[in-house]
This record gives C-alpha cells, sequence and structure tokens, in this order.
C-alpha cells in the first residue's frame, strides 16, 4: 500500500517539476528563439503606387508632377519629407532651387495614398527621351524612430525646341546698284531659324581686301547682346568697292560666334555675294542679274520653290547667244529646263527667267550654295567675244527629325486590371498612346506589343492592332488582355511597343517603346501541423510548435508569427523577416492556460507580397484543461484516490488512471522537448557546415 502511494506521489511531483522545468528552459539558452518586436522597431514601407502612368512633360513648359504615394506597411508613418534627388547631374531635366525639390506630408497612415505634388519649370534644353529620376524619402514611425529609404521614378521629356542657328537671311543695299569708288551700305538681315534664345553674338566680316572691299572707318566685328528664337536683327556695314574692282558678283564671308542660355558656343559662317557693275564702255554690252527672288526662310527636305531673276543690259552694245544654268549641291535638284537660251538682249532690255527647283527629302540642315551662270556673246570690231558671269545665293534647308517638323507617338499612360499582375493570371492592359507633334497629324498606324521573353502571352486576339489617325496633341485609348507566365521571378518584366506610321505627307515612320508591368508570384506559405499536448494542467507552461514552409516562387516579407487564444502566451511573437522562396523554419513558444476546460488558441502567420499587401494565415488547434493534482495529505493518501486495501491487483488501478491522463500529458512533453533539441541541432549543423 505505502509502495503504491509512493509511486502516486512520485508521479504527481514529475507532473509537477517537469512543467516548472520546461519553463525556466524556455527561457534560458537551449530553449527556443523568441524576439520581442516593438512597434518602434518596424519601418513603414513608402512608395508610388505600382503601375503609375510616367509623366509625358514638355521642355519649356511649367509643370506640376503628381506622385502618388502609397504607405504599403501596416505602419503609419508621420513627419515626412519627399525630395527629388538632382544629385549634381548636368542632365537633370528640371529648373530648379533645392527647396523646390523636397515636400513635406504631415502623416501617411496605414495602406493610405496622397499625392505628393511638386511644381516645376522642366529645362528647354532637356534631352529628349526618358529620364530616371531618384526619389528620397525620411520620416519617422509613431515612436519616434527615423527611416530613410529611396526608389526610382522615370518622366518622359518631348522637346521641340530647336538650338539657336544664325543665317543671313538677305542683303539690302542704300544704293540701287553697287558702283565702284563708291561707298554702299550694306545692311545684313540675320535671323534665328532656332526656337531658343541665340546670345553674346560676335559678327565679322571677312574677305575685305584693297583691290577689292574695304570698310569705311569701322572695324570689321559687330555685336549684339541677342537674338531670340525665330526672329530677326540687323547689322550694318559700310562697303568702298574699290575703283578697280571688276564688275561681277564678289564673295565676301560673314562669321557667327554666338552661345545659348547653358553658354554652349556655336559659330557658322555664311557666304555673302554683292554684285558689282561694271563700267560702261562705248558699244559693250553688259548683262546683270536683277531682283533674284528666292526663299528667304528655311525649307523642309521634299520641298518645291522657285528662284526667278531679270537678266538687264546695262551696256551700249547687244549681247547675244545668252545661256543661263545652275550649279547646285546634288541635294538641290531642278524640276525645269537645265539651261534657259536667249537669242538677243539690246541694250537697256530686260529679260525675265525662272527655275524651278527641289530639296531632296534626306537634304541635311545646312545652307546650300547655287550658283547662276550667264554666258553671253557681243561682236567688237567684226569679232565675236565671249563673256561669263555668275552671281550665288544661299537656300537653306532645315531637317528637323526631332522637333515640330516630324510626329512622333508615345505612350501617355498606361493602366492594368487587376492593379496587381500575378503569374499564371490574366490581365488587362489599357494604353493611352499621344501624338506629340504640336502641328502634325498621323495615319495609317500600326502598333504591335511584344515580350521578348514571353513572360506576356495577348489572350484569344492579336498582339497587333491599327488605328486609323492620331491628331496633333490627341490621344487614343487601346486595350488588350494578356496571360502572365505562371513559373517568372517576381520582378518588372518589360513589354515592347513598335510603331509603324505616316505622316500628313505619306511619309513612313517608325518607333519603339517599352512599359514596365511588375509581376507578382502567389504566394505559398505552407504550415505544418501544431505540435501541443492535448490535455493538460492549469497554470502550468505548455509547448506549443509549429513548423512552416515557402512553398512559392517569392519572397515573403516581413514575416510575422505569433500564438493567441485562451491563455496567457510567453514571448510576443517570433519576427523571422523576408522569408526567402525554398526555406523551411519553426516557429515555438509557451503558453500557460489559466481555466480549466476545453481552450482554443490559433498560430497566426502575417507577411508582405512585394508591393506591400498583407497576408494572414491562422492555424487553430484546441487543448483540454485539467485541475493540477493536489499534494499528498498527512496520511500518505493522495486525495481523490481511493485506498486499495482489498487487494495488490485492485491497489494498481489508481497508478494507471494517473497514467491515463497526466501520464500523457508527459508523454507528449517529453517527446516535444526531444523534437525541439532535434530541431535546434539540426539548425546548428546547417550553420556549421
Amino acid at each position: 500500500m505505502r509502495r503504491i502511494r509512493a509511486c502516486a506521489f512520485i508521479l504527481a511531483l514529475i507532473v509537477l517539476f517537469a512543467g516548472n522545468i520546461y519553463a525556466e528552459a524556455a527561457q534560458g539558452d537551449s530553449g527556443p528563439i523568441i524576439i520581442n518586436v516593438d512597434a518602434g522597431d518596424v519601418k513603414p514601407l513608402l512608395n508610388i503606387v505600382p503601375g503609375t502612368s510616367i509623366p509625358v512633360l514638355y521642355a519649356g513648359d511649367t509643370v506640376t508632377l503628381t506622385l502618388p504615394v502609397k504607405n504599403s506597411s501596416t505602419h503609419d508613418a508621420k513627419n515626412i519629407t519627399v525630395t527629388l534627388d538632382s544629385g549634381g547631374k548636368s542632365d537633370f531635366p528640371f529648373v530648379y532651387d533645392e527647396l523646390g525639390l523636397a515636400k513635406k506630408v504631415d502623416k501617411i497612415i496605414s495602406n493610405q495614398t496622397v499625392n505628393v505634388v511638386f511644381e516645376l519649370d522642366v529645362d528647354q534644353y532637356a534631352t529628349e527621351g526618358r529620364h530616371v529620376i531618384k526619389l528620397n524619402y525620411s520620416y519617422s514611425n509613431i515612436m519616434g524612430n527615423d527611416y530613410t529609404s529611396s526608389e526610382l521614378i522615370s518622366v518622359k521629356i518631348i522637346n521641340n525646341n530647336a538650338p539657336p542657328k544664325l543665317t543671313v537671311s538677305n542683303i539690302a543695299f542704300s544704293t540701287e546698284k553697287v558702283i565702284p569708288g563708291q561707298k554702299v551700305n550694306a545692311n545684313f538681315k540675320l535671323k534665328n531659324l532656332g526656337t531658343l534664345e541665340a546670345k553674346d553674338i560676335k559678327i565679322t566680316l571677312n574677305g575685305l581686301k584693297n583691290e577689292g572691299f574695304t570698310i569705311d572707318n569701322f572695324t570689321d566685328t559687330k555685336y549684339l547682346s541677342e537674338i531670340k528664337g525665330q526672329s530677326e536683327a540687323y547689322v550694318i556695314y559700310t562697303l568702298v568697292p574699290s575703283k578697280n574692282i571688276t564688275g561681277g558678283t564678289h564673295t565676301l564671308e560673314l562669321k557667327m560666334e554666338y552661345k545659348d542660355n547653358k553658354n554652349k558656343a556655336y559659330t557658322e559662317v555664311s557666304q555673302v555675294f554683292i554684285p558689282v557693275t561694271g563700267k560702261a564702255e562705248e558699244g559693250k554690252a553688259s548683262l546683270m542679274f536683277e531682283e533674284i527672288q528666292y526663299p528667304v526662310n528655311s525649307l523642309e527636305p521634299g520641298s518645291d520653290f522657285p528662284l526667278s531673276f531679270k537678266i538687264t543690259n546695262n551696256g551700249n552694245g547687244k549681247a547675244q547667244n545668252i545661256k543661263i544654268w545652275l550649279t547646285t549641291d546634288k541635294e538641290i535638284i531642278s524640276k525645269s529646263l537645265s539651261t534657259i537660251a536667249i537669242d538677243t538682249l539690246d541694250k537697256g532690255q530686260t529679260k525675265k527667267v525662272e527655275f524651278k527647283l527641289s530639296a531632296v527629302s534626306d537634304a541635311a540642315t545646312k545652307n546650300y550654295p547655287v550658283a547662276i551662270n550667264m554666258e553671253y556673246d557681243e561682236t567688237r570690231d567684226d569679232k565675236v567675244q565671249k563673256n561669263n558671269l555668275t552671281q550665288y545665293i544661299g537656300i537653306y534647308i532645315e531637317n528637323n527629325t526631332v522637333g515640330k517638323s516630324v510626329p512622333k507617338i508615345i505612350v501617355s499612360k498606361y493602366s492594368f486590371e487587376p492593379v496587381q499582375v500575378k503569374a499564371g493570371e490574366n490581365f488587362r492592359l489599357k494604353l493611352h498612346f499621344l501624338n506629340t507633334n504640336r502641328s502634325i497629324p498621323t495615319s495609317n498606324i500600326k502598333i504591335s506589343l511584344s515580350s521578348d521573353d514571353g513572360t506576356f502571352q495577348p489572350v484569344n486576339s492579336s498582339n497587333t492592332f491599327y488605328i486609323e489617325g492620331i491628331a496633333p496633341k490627341a490621344v487614343v485609348g487601346k486595350e488588350i488582355t494578356f496571360s502572365t507566365k505562371p513559373d517568372v521571378t517576381a520582378k518588372p518584366y518589360i513589354l515592347t511597343v513598335n510603331y509603324e506610321y505616316e505622316d500628313d505627307k505619306g511619309n513612313p515612320y517608325t518607333a519603339k517603346d517599352v512599359i514596365s508591368i511588375p509581376v507578382l508570384q502567389v504566394l505559398r506559405l505552407v504550415t505544418g501541423e501544431v505540435a501541443v499536448s492535448s490535455e493538460a494542467f492549469a497554470g502550468q507552461p505548455v509547448p506549443v510548435t509549429a513548423e512552416f514552409f515557402n512553398m512559392g516562387k517569392s519572397t515573403l516579407y516581413n514575416l510575422m508569427i505569433k500564438a493567441e487564444g485562451d491563455f496567457q502566451v510567453q514571448g510576443s511573437g517570433y519576427f523571422v523577416g523576408n522569408f526567402e522562396p525554398g526555406k523551411s523554419d519553426v516557429f515555438d513558444t509557451t503558453l500557460i492556460p489559466n481555466k480549466v476546460g476545453g481552450a482554443k488558441g490559433n498560430i497566426v502567420f502575417s507577411f508582405e507580397d512585394a508591393s506591400g499587401k498583407q497576408t494572414i494565415i491562422k492555424k487553430e488547434f484546441t487543448m483540454n484543461i485539467m485541475e493540477m493534482p493536489k499534494q499528498p495529505g498527512i496520511d500518505g493518501e493522495i486525495p481523490g484516490v481511493p485506498p486499495a486495501a482489498e487487494s495488490g491487483k485492485k491497489g494498481v488501478k489508481p497508478i494507471y488512471l494517473i497514467a491515463g491522463g497526466a501520464g500523457a500529458a508527459i508523454i507528449i512533453l517529453i517527446l516535444i522537448i526531444v523534437l525541439r533539441k532535434k530541431i535546434k541541432a539540426r539548425k546548428e549543423l546547417t550553420l556549421d557546415e
């Protein structure tokens, strides 16, 4: 009898002390790693809303840049400063002071989006194309901890501005004719063919010489402060032709040196042609070109234009067998007779001549000289003498392939539904196409979308569509459904947009654009069964263990695990952090039930995807909580256990009853302790390897 009572007493003590020993072990070096996560240690996550359209801005404009900033975490952010980082880069597209690049926001609560608005001046010299800009954030959480982060955004710049370009568009003389030995004022009209200002202009007249032209009491250099874009200015030189100068056309050079507002230097040299009237001799014919008419403004490639003039005989004799022809560069072609013949011109007689010319479609931007040549005969003393005369003009061709003369189509805005594109699922892509040109329409537009790595494939449709036309500055929308490959890694993927279209004259163009689509993987956190005793004593520690695995192809961010239910939890949770694909781990903690009866609890897993969207998974478990057996009384009997006086075999029954209740709990407790030791040993072995 005493032996049985002693065994029951020892068994009760084992139950009592095993729980206490484990509770101490759970707090020591050999127990589970429990990280107490304080709200002040968790960083809010600020970023531009995924799928935000790339802004399209025009050089020289004052613009409003609106950036939707989202707090994608479960923690509020406050005292926020959002800054566009110029980085001291020379190609930064905005004119700014540092204060104008920073905006403050008081607070962005969890999962809230706030529009941060910048008022900016786009540099009129900004390089056309896509500019990547660093966006910096500084902020704090509700506990006052400070954080910084950054991300890259992009804007698209359209620059229809042309750099300054000076040319001599016309020359006017103060007298009807330039006569040897007589002063004449030559008024040079300078035109800025660009849209941007030319400044600090230095003009030099070259080619002066004693037997030709000299300057009267003035220097050959003149200065102008500026010529605005598409504007004109004048410089006047007083020329003195030598008394011995020959009749005909004489060439001088006007050199123009200037800068733009970025202090970039330019130099242009224009040839100027000055017709001189020769001395009239008795019986001698003297033919002159007069009233020459030709385009003085710039022409586009492919343009047709006329060249006309009068031929006057200012001499005393008759001119015969007159032939007129042009000499041009290959970029200027004639659409009329290449040579015009006139039989005779008597003294004082005038004849009008006209040529039709055209600039080829691929002519480069430059000033093309055109020589007007004339040959004629005169008879003196029964002898025929041949005479030659040449007059030069300049035709300026401007081939502005990036300016207003060429229409361009770009993606001005795009979005997708659903907002989060997931691997293996379909999404609808909405595109807006903008004709950036301010004056020229586009037509016969073919647009094709392609994914080089095959990430995106069209669903029930072609990847190509047709648009009849887009007017200047107009937008046309299209949409198409794509499927996403199921096995791609979560990251942004490029979709290429190819254009084929025509301008209003039928000239064909091709272009290419790209858009970025972030793809998310379906998150797969797999949890094992919760290892916990089905029965336990009130007030005694109970270990709980659960294995978990990342079976997906994407990282789980900010993974946090905790226990909750009808009991007290030792420790506030296990912060795993970023949980990579293929990884596995174990969560274990200690629970202390306080009430007798059935108890329910959950192991709660919370994590975020790459966009900051939170997912919560709960794994339920139950326990039966019993009263803790009391210690033996004074008479050596355990209260509640009847004395075994009748039979030795019957006396063993209370021990079996205890083993059936508390014994099962002890066995499970021992198994959990052994399991945890094995898991710890396995982790240490992995680290050693």
